[in-house]
């Protein structure tokens, strides 16, 4: 999910559960949930609300150059 997040810096829910869903198998719940532990952990952050679907950003300074 970081290296995913790492080129798609600002994100809906529903655009993670589509893109990701093939190649990891997460569900629109197992995102949510992932989501949510990211925003604890203070990687990704609410910016907006798009007409009831919350738009997020993530902040990956914490990561090493290059990743």
């Amino acid at each position: 999910m970081l290296d995913w997040l790492h080129d798609r810096p600002a994100f809906t829910i529903s655009r993670v559960a589509g893109e990701l869903k093939g190649r990891c198998g997460l569900s629109l719940r197992g995102v949510h949930l992932l989501v949510e532990q990211l925003a604890k952990a203070g990687v990704v952050r609410d910016i907006a609300d798009r007409g009831g679907e919350r738009v997020w950003a993530c902040d990956l300074s914490f990561l090493p150059p290059g990743r």
